[in-house]
């Protein structure tokens, strides 16, 4: 059962984050600077601010990316693995990243010096409260820039970088409305947007999946596996095996596109993560479910209790001595109701089975 839900789960994020990729767009406040019009929207995490977008109305026709260039893009560009288009000019190649395959876009940015000037712009006002200037996007008919910021922001903070911003935003829209083609789509002039969007889906998809069983599994008392290392060595090689796949398939899909090492780091960090976690998930869960071993019982002692608090949670343990190793003690976690009911020197009765791959796991623990 948890195995189709994993299944549904990836499939449908996945799914929600190509539509999503595909159709970047934000919704935030209206205000304006001057004459210009603008919209904000301030983006936060569960520890406050992190950041504000500012943006502008854009052609429709343009779907493009810009970035501060890190040393990882020039590791990845000079193996060759990546390929990103130069404009010529050394400034802007040495601080800004383009990722757009787009022919039509990327012959206009090497053709305009106005825009490469009035992009320079943006990404130098390092100020406080910015702290970087995480993207230049254009998308959905919006084009936008989004600060990295300082903490709270305060109504005159974002007038103040609408000002700067804005009027430079509205100089790049009109450059593209200059040379905006109709006839096609910007998907269909860059085929690599709708690849790494699936393939990044599938990323986002398979950590999702990933976190939900870890949840799951830390929220059931009963059953769990009586050495949670067990499946770890299968997990590891199942794991990098279809990890493995995914980056090879990310090279025949992108080639050498502007996106391949964007998408290859992603899917090591995120989809590495949920891959682990999802294996581990279906190995424990096949163990348990197609197991048909005969259950052994262990008459044991409560040695003692205790409780474990932390920000979000409250675990109950007791320790008895190991059924397997005399010579050692275990911490189990029990329910609350159960922790209620025992104390040190009551009797409990531990259920056991062998496993369908070999992970001995405890079915129930009762009060005798």
């Amino acid at each position: 059962m948890w195995f189709l839900f994993g299944i549904i789960t990836i499939l449908s994020f996945a799914i929600g984050v190509i539509i999503r990729n595909l159709q970047a767009n934000w919704k935030g406040n209206h205000d304006r600077v001057d004459e210009n019009q603008f919209s904000y929207k301030i983006v936060k995490n569960k520890y406050g601010i992190i950041g504000v977008m500012i943006g502008v109305e854009a052609p429709k026709s343009f779907n493009f990316r810009l970035k501060e260039e890190k040393w990882y893009d020039s590791i990845f560009t000079n193996i060759g693995l990546s390929v990103e288009t130069q404009v010529g000019e050394d400034n802007f190649d040495k601080m800004v990243y383009i990722v757009s395959d787009d022919s039509v876009f990327l012959d206009f940015l090497k053709n305009s010096e106005h825009t490469r000037q009035s992009l320079l712009k943006l990404f130098n006002v390092i100020a406080y409260p910015v702290k970087r200037i995480k993207e230049v996007r254009c998308s959905n008919k919006k084009l936008w820039i989004y600060y990295k910021t300082h903490g709270d922001l305060e109504d005159k903070d974002i007038k103040s970088l609408a000002k700067i911003a804005v009027p430079i935003l509205d100089s790049i829209k009109n450059d593209l409305n200059d040379i905006r083609s109709n006839q096609t789509t910007p998907v269909k002039r860059d085929p690599f947007i709708f690849k790494a969007s699936a393939l990044l889906a599938v990323s986002s998809g398979l950590f999702v999946s990933g976190v939900i069983h870890f949840y799951r599994l830390n929220w059931e008392n009963t059953p769990f596996l009586v050495y949670f290392s067990d499946p770890l060595p299968l997990t590891l090689a199942i794991s990098s095996s279809i990890l493995l796949f995914l980056l090879i398939l990310t090279v025949v899909l992108l080639g050498r596109s502007s996106r391949t090492h964007l998408v290859f780091i992603e899917l090591i960090l995120i989809g590495g993560i949920g891959l682990a976690a999802n294996s581990y998930s279906v190995l424990r869960d096949v163990n348990m479910e197609y197991d048909t071993s005969n259950e052994i019982t262990f008459p044991k002692r409560v040695i003692s209790k205790h409780i474990s608090r932390s920000k979000n949670s409250t675990s109950y343990y007791i320790k008895v001595v190991d059924w397997l190793d005399q010579t050692k003690t275990k911490s189990i976690t029990i329910d609350q109701s159960m922790y209620n009911d025992l104390y040190s020197g009551s009797q409990i009765e531990i259920s056991q089975k062998e496993g369908y791959l070999g992970y001995k796991w405890i079915t129930n623990i009762d009060k005798i």
